[in-house]
């Protein structure tokens, strides 16, 4: 995680993104018998793809930080497993 320094900051979206889709899941499952689980379906795959969208905006958008250090040489050597 010592390369990934910007990971915290993508924890607690992700999070919550899980519960929500966790939440959509169990109102689909609750209301499958009421005739409603046609819109829940819906409502469960525009919500993945809006995610999706929005994280990949994100990351698209992100500032690079680390490449000025290495292009410079100054950056750490990480042995290849």
């Amino acid at each position: 995680m010592r390369r990934t320094s910007g990971w915290r900051a993508w924890a607690w979206p992700a999070r919550c993104v899980v519960v929500a889709f966790i939440v959509i899941l169990v109102a689909y499952l609750a209301t499958s018998p009421l005739g409603l689980g046609g819109l829940m379906e819906r409502l469960l795959a525009a919500f993945g793809a809006a995610t999706i969208g929005t994280f990949a905006w994100r990351i698209s958008t992100r500032r690079r930080v680390g490449l000025a250090s290495e292009s410079s040489g100054d950056s750490e050597a990480v042995p290849e497993s």
